[in-house]
């Protein structure tokens, strides 16, 4: 199954591949001040893919903070922001928000921290269980 996911005005977006089910989804919110000032819920498949997409002439505007491990990936023109992308080892990978999906059945989100975790298993858990990227903006 395709989810296309999408910014309010429509500029940035991607579509996400998963064989699994909405409601086989593993929905998470982050315990750190940057996700819950957002409200962000997040999602990622390791086994799927996720293409993201733009309108001529518009990009994401990314943010880094804390590790400096990950873009943040926001738009430029409505400010909604779409996930985090990181690099690792020529690759890839990203986790999703899922308040940029238009999608009923979710399953009850988990809480996690990822506060005090080394960079070094931050990026190996990423690798692990975030979705590849195939066409990085």
């Amino acid at each position: 199954m395709i989810y296309p996911g999408h910014c309010h005005c429509g500029a940035i977006g991607f579509r996400f591949e998963t064989a699994l089910p909405v409601h086989a989804w593993s929905i998470r919110i982050c315990e750190c001040e940057f996700c819950r000032a957002h409200g962000a819920l997040y999602t990622a498949d390791p086994a799927g893919r996720v293409a993201f997409n733009a309108q001529i002439g518009n990009r994401p505007r990314r943010y880094l903070f804390a590790s400096r491990t990950a873009d943040f990936l926001f738009c430029e023109n409505c400010g909604v922001y779409l996930g985090a992308m990181t690099e690792i080892s020529g690759r890839y990978f990203a986790v999703l928000n899922v308040n940029t999906m238009r999608l009923a059945d979710l399953p009850r989100p988990a809480h996690r921290s990822f506060e005090g975790e080394s960079v070094e298993h931050r990026q190996e858990r990423r690798q692990r269980t975030w979705t590849l990227v195939v066409n990085p903006l």
